[in-house]
């Protein structure tokens, strides 16, 4: 789904941003993904299977990128 790919793209540019920053938070990827989740209105059920889509789609175009993920 190419929503997916973008929200994963967003998550992996802000979690990158925030770490240049300097924030060191041990769930700044959660966190990220959880405000993504908010912004763009997914709540309910249909949330959680959204967030592991992508989830999974951020961590493989991290691992791609060759950054390591947390």
């Amino acid at each position: 789904m190419k929503t997916n790919h973008v929200m994963a793209r967003w998550v992996n540019s802000e979690y990158d941003r925030q770490r240049m920053k300097g924030n060191t938070d041990t769930n700044l990827f959660e966190t990220i993904l959880d405000e993504g989740l908010n912004h763009f209105g997914f709540f309910g059920e249909m949330r959680e299977q959204v967030r592991k889509n992508i989830k999974k789609e951020a961590l493989e175009l991290r691992n791609k990128k060759g950054v390591k993920s947390r």
